[in-house]
């Protein structure tokens, strides 16, 4: 498959993705493999830093007007310390304007060996600056993992929403719940952080609809 198909195909996970999260991506919808083909190579004739938002890049802004931005870093053989390098360079204040409650999602062309030294990385961040950073392959986004039909739908509950699922349970910490961990390919989809609760929604044929909640870890 070519490289322009996957950047297809993945985009149109990712506008789903993002839109799930509650992002609106209209400036973004629509666009035919063409389109796409012709940002990929303006994209990569670009001389500019990995740093700057280009063409084939994604921008958006939810209600509550935090940035979630899709950064697409598309070398072969792209190496761990060079990403780790350009994120750091994305959100020094002098360069951009990311706040606590951001997100920046990279997406790379070829898995990498040793992605749990970029994980500690984007921890530090989170913990730091509130900015929550997330890697994925491209091979990754070939499909939406939850539209698949053994998947049940997962719901983020909101701060306020967690506190009373702990009241109504009678619960004295949130570590009473099961866990999800945040590299669950449904956590990581939704974008879930740790300390989020997700709810998950079964069909049963003898309950109708079964809840169960779970920690993100």
């Amino acid at each position: 498959m070519s490289l322009t198909t996957k950047l297809y195909r993945s985009r149109e996970v990712v506008l789903d993705m993002l839109s799930d999260r509650g992002y609106n991506t209209d400036e973004y919808a629509n666009y035919s493999a063409e389109e796409i083909d012709i940002l990929y190579k303006t994209n990569n004739n670009i001389k500019s830093p990995n740093t700057e938002i280009n063409s084939l890049d994604i921008k958006v802004k939810n209600a509550a007007g935090n940035t979630l931005v899709i950064k697409y870093m598309l070398a072969t053989r792209i190496r761990t310390r060079n990403i780790g390098e350009d994120l750091e360079d994305m959100i020094t204040p002098q360069k951009n304007d990311y706040k606590s409650g951001d997100t920046i999602i990279i997406v790379i062309r070829d898995k990498l060996k040793n992605p749990e030294i970029l994980e500690t990385q984007f921890e530090t961040i989170y913990e730091t600056k509130g900015i929550f950073c997330q890697l994925f392959d491209i091979d990754k986004l070939m499909y939406n993992v939850t539209k698949h039909s053994m998947v049940p739908a997962h719901e983020v509950l909101s701060a306020d929403e967690k506190a009373d699922l702990l009241k109504k349970y009678n619960l004295v910490s949130d570590g009473q719940l099961p866990l999800i961990m945040k590299t669950d390919p449904v956590a990581k989809y939704h974008g879930l952080t740790t300390g989020q609760v997700c709810r998950i929604i079964r069909s049963s044929e003898t309950h109708g609809v079964y809840k169960s909640y779970r920690l993100c870890h």
